[in-house]
């Protein structure tokens, strides 16, 4: 554990994963100088920086009965199969040309289908229409590039010394793209539910997620129920901001894990030779077979080769929280309002914690092996 000063805000940088456990799950109140700035590029709260913890409640459980929940990610592999044959025809077109190319566009489109067909009922055909990245997709990745600026530029966290950038008038106008295209989303949501229900409000005995097949369709009816508090539901400013980050969430992050993994096993061609026969042995050599949950259970060297790789270079880099009140932790006292840093990617790779831990070995996830595959493991952050 030790202190930086972040301008003028004094952080605390943990360490030590039972402290992070300890403080990430009691102290749910995110950090408002970094979070502040992802509301900015999110143009809204979601729950990826709420600090009500109330809302952030209310929100998360709306997402997840209708489109997160256990049988609802059963669901997706249907489309999870058809969208990853395409994605496999095209990188074997590429290879076949015999030269080099980067496979980080094409992950992306899969993905950012797979979530509008999985999460909203859109079908959009990404992958089939585009080559290259998506205007949408090349709008939110200068938004996470103006938002790692001024992350690590503390002189353009002030608005009047950002606005002097040369950055601003393409940072209005791809705000303008994202806008029209989440817009569009729920546009093309409402428009399925009309087709599906002669009446559009529903039946107010009855619970909404029964009959709506993903959130979007909750928060829909949701609005036109008058026996449902008006304070519990979201509004379009809320569906804006969790629409957005589930699609940034559900594309950026599988791209660059998919992207990693891709460059370990073509390394490692050992392990990718015994990811390949497992495969074989469980799914078969039929492409056009979908598999069924119970065969990707079965997938176990699989499974540590993505662990592996999520711990080389996590989905989430950094958790942050403020100290709600004074606390005591490892024989230091914290102030309330100090920010509290965990920075996982550096964690991960603490020799403290894991043996050779620049080396790619995704036999250290076998269950045989040592706590260190679950002590400092945190790949998708931790806590709320």
């Amino acid at each position: 554990m030790f202190k930086i000063w972040y301008g003028p805000k004094l952080l605390v940088i943990l360490t030590n994963p039972e402290h992070i456990r300890k403080i990430f799950q009691r102290h749910l109140r995110k950090d408002d100088q970094l979070y502040s700035l992802v509301d900015y590029a999110l143009q809204g709260k979601a729950l990826l920086t709420e600090n009500c913890v109330p809302k952030w409640k209310n929100h998360r459980k709306i997402i997840t009965r209708a489109s997160l929940n256990f049988d609802a990610l059963k669901s997706y592999i249907k489309i999870f199969h058809e969208e990853s044959n395409i994605l496999a025809d095209k990188m074997e077109s590429m290879a076949n040309t015999k030269h080099a190319f980067r496979p980080e566009p094409m992950l992306t489109l899969a993905g950012f289908s797979m979530v509008l067909r999985t999460l909203y009922g859109v079908d959009m055909r990404m992958q089939q229409t585009f080559d290259e990245e998506h205007p949408f997709l090349l709008a939110t990745e200068f938004a996470n590039k103006i938002l790692m600026d001024r992350i690590r530029k503390p002189w353009f966290l002030l608005d009047a010394t950002w606005k002097l950038t040369g950055n601003r008038r393409r940072e209005v106008k791809g705000r303008q793209i994202i806008r029209t295209f989440v817009d569009n989303i729920v546009g093309r949501v409402r428009e399925n539910m009309n087709k599906q229900f002669t009446e559009f409000i529903p039946d107010i005995s009855k619970d909404t997620s029964k009959s709506a097949q993903n959130y979007v369709e909750v928060v829909l009816q949701d609005q036109l129920n008058p026996d449902i508090p008006k304070e519990t539901v979201m509004t379009d400013d809320d569906l804006f901001s969790e629409i957005l980050v589930m699609i940034i969430g559900g594309t950026d992050t599988s791209k660059i894990t998919n992207t990693v993994m891709m460059i370990m096993l073509a390394l490692h061609s050992n392990v990718q030779e015994e990811v390949y026969e497992e495969i074989l042995t469980v799914l078969g050599n039929d492409p056009d077979t979908i598999p069924t949950y119970s065969q990707l259970q079965e997938l176990h060297t699989l499974t540590r080769v993505i662990k592996e790789t999520l711990r080389l270079v996590p989905s989430v880099h950094l958790i942050a929280r403020e100290a709600d009140e004074e606390l005591e932790i490892g024989g230091y006292t914290i102030p309330k309002g100090v920010g509290m840093y965990a920075i996982i990617s550096g964690m991960h790779r603490d020799p403290h914690y894991w043996s050779n831990p620049n080396q790619f070995n995704p036999h250290r996830f076998l269950p045989s092996a040592s706590k260190e595959s679950t002590t400092a493991y945190f790949p998708f952050g931790e806590g709320p």
